[in-house]
């Protein structure tokens, strides 16, 4: 007879005993993409592309956008109709509820999707627009050693602290030091100054952006309301000839990215009554306030003395508009949701140095950590050796 056969392990055991490897592994580390996102529009063409509807309505966008330039052209075209009929076709797909994220790779091409398969909002509705962006952003706890806080010396105004606090952080230092850079008045080009700007508020961890943005002065510390005023380097992001607010805007529209971001702006910061009751969240506001800076509607503090903010734009020679130029402008300059979020988080960063901060359940979002050194990440596999693994261990276990 032959040799008989080592029973099978239970098919339960096999299961567990994959968990086990994979988690050990760390295999559900895997760097962040697309996918992530809820109903990304960069996955939602993917989905689109297998049904041969949704895609040849797709590729009939596509040669609308590129032959058209722009959609209000498009209407007096001779492809007007097919256009439209593409467009309706989209409307039970999954285009047309997809979003992006202003902190996603890839983002400038998921914009482009989102505002090709929406032209109804690029007509000039502008009131009916809502925000491209998803509204759920998740945040990780900002761990920070406390006794990296004994290197600031005490006299030091809170924006020389959180300055001091980036340095000692090589990603926030690289961008900062990357933005400084390409802002400084000798070699100040715009455009280099303001993609610079935005790859800081979109990489750099968001308890750094906002403390350096968002530090709180005392009214008679100049040199701490001038600091925190030229953390957006005003001399060379902000125009040189100061346009009209309502010229500012129609550019910004123009640019899919500055669009986008001013629609965010106005979605989660936009007071629904006369009792100043905000849409959303102080967060959500904050964020869209701040995916602002680094384009053509940058805002930025007015002076050294107060917390005051302004597009840097004026009213004058408005003509008939002027109505609608000075409500725009009161939408940053005296926006009480806006104003509100930017004093809880001055007031959240300056009870964060306070003598009681350590006893203070507030901050439990701050680790504490002893003076043993953090052990080292240990390295991870490639899924693919995982799977190898997987397999002979099963082997020698069949």
């Amino acid at each position: 007879m032959g040799r008989s056969r080592s029973p099978r392990p239970p098919p339960l055991v096999l299961l567990l005993l994959v968990l086990s490897l994979w988690l050990a592994l760390g295999a559900g580390d895997s760097p962040p993409t697309e996918s992530r996102f809820v109903n990304s529009c960069i996955q939602a063409r993917k989905k689109c592309q297998t049904d041969p509807a949704c895609k040849a309505a797709f590729h009939q966008l596509e040669s609308c956008a590129s032959s058209a330039g722009t959609t209000p052209a498009l209407a007096e075209s001779s492809t007007a109709a097919d256009c439209l009929e593409a467009t309706q076709q989209l409307r039970n797909s999954s285009l047309i509820g997809c979003t992006c994220h202003w902190r996603m790779k890839h983002q400038a091409t998921c914009l482009k999707i989102y505002w090709m398969v929406h032209p109804a909002r690029s007509l000039g509705d502008y009131e009916l627009d809502v925000s491209p962006y998803e509204d759920t952003v998740t945040s990780k706890p900002w761990k920070m050693n406390l006794s990296k806080l004994s290197m600031l010396k005490p006299d030091w105004d809170l924006c020389l602290k959180f300055a001091m606090i980036c340095t000692l952080n090589d990603k926030c230092d690289r961008l900062r030091k990357a933005y400084a850079e390409a802002c400084s008045g000798f070699r100040c080009q715009r455009h280099l100054c303001l993609a610079q700007l935005r790859a800081f508020f979109e990489k750099a961890a968001e308890p750094h952006a906002q403390g350096l943005l968002l530090c709180p002065c005392r009214p008679e510390d100049v040199s701490c309301g001038e600091r925190r005023r030229n953390t957006i380097a005003p001399s060379c992001a902000l125009p040189s000839v100061v346009p009209n607010c309502l010229d500012l805007r129609s550019f910004c529209r123009a640019d899919p990215l500055c669009r986008s971001r001013l629609l965010d702006f106005q979605t989660h910061c936009h007071p629904m009554d006369v009792l100043g009751t905000c849409a959303t969240e102080q967060s959500r506001c904050l964020r869209a306030y701040m995916g602002l800076i680094g384009t053509a509607m940058t805002p930025n503090f007015i002076s050294k003395v107060n917390a005051s903010v302004a597009l840097s734009c004026t009213c004058r020679g408005s003509g008939n508009l002027q109505e609608e130029c000075e409500r725009l402008e009161r939408f940053f300059s005296q926006n009480p949701c806006l104003m509100e979020a930017i004093a809880a988080k001055m007031s959240f960063h300056r009870r964060l140095f306070a003598q009681d901060r350590v006893d203070d359940p507030t901050f439990s979002v701050i680790q504490r950590q002893n003076s043993n050194p953090a052990p080292r990440p240990q390295p991870r596999l490639p899924i693919l050796s995982v799977f190898i693994l997987t397999l002979l261990l099963l082997q020698t276990l069949w």
